[in-house]
């Protein structure tokens, strides 16, 4: 543990190249949990775990269908954000400024920000140039199972998951009014 914790973490430089042109450009974002190991626990509340939640975001250009296998995707250009920021907007701030440094803002058409939608992610909008927050499909799946658990009917909720998933916006309306 002293070892790691001895470790300078540089974070590799961004080439300087060419602004590329793409029309789609994906931010994924979420946080961890780490446990630390802390022999101090300073916590108000005794039985809270000693825990960290470090934010990350990673921005690329999709899946490189080239690289990619069955078992694992390989992502076109991706680079990776993650610290223990104190700020969301410290984060948003370098996230953007990459995007900048790096695309052609006025090619691109609509950058996908997706997350389990928590404040800090959904933020990311306003700091994201072009971004529409979309709900990773994870979390999609959870509260689809969520809203439909109730009624005891599979049928309605594949009808919804693929109504969604196509995506047609009125056939979802038909199933939510089932």
């Amino acid at each position: 543990m002293d070892k790691v914790h001895s470790v300078d973490v540089i974070q590799p430089e961004i080439k300087k190249t060419k602004k590329r042109n793409i029309r789609i450009l994906y931010v994924e974002a979420d946080e961890d949990h780490v446990h630390l190991q802390n022999k101090n626990n300073n916590n108000a509340k005794k039985n809270m775990r000693n825990i960290a939640m470090p934010k990350l975001v990673y921005v690329h250009e999709g899946v490189d269908q080239d690289k990619s296998s069955k078992t694992r995707k390989v992502l076109k250009n991706v680079r990776y954000f993650g610290d223990m920021y104190k700020k969301s907007e410290d984060l948003w701030l370098e996230v953007t400024n990459y995007i900048y440094d790096q695309y052609n803002i006025d090619f691109i058409e609509t950058v996908y920000l997706s997350g389990d939608g928590a404040a800090w992610i959904r933020e990311g909008v306003n700091w994201v140039p072009k971004s529409k927050f979309v709900l990773d499909s994870y979390h999609l799946s959870k509260y689809l199972r969520t809203a439909t658990a109730h009624l005891n009917n599979e049928l309605i909720t594949q009808e919804l998951k693929d109504a969604i998933d196509w995506p047609d916006k009125e056939e979802t309306r038909k199933v939510f009014k089932k």
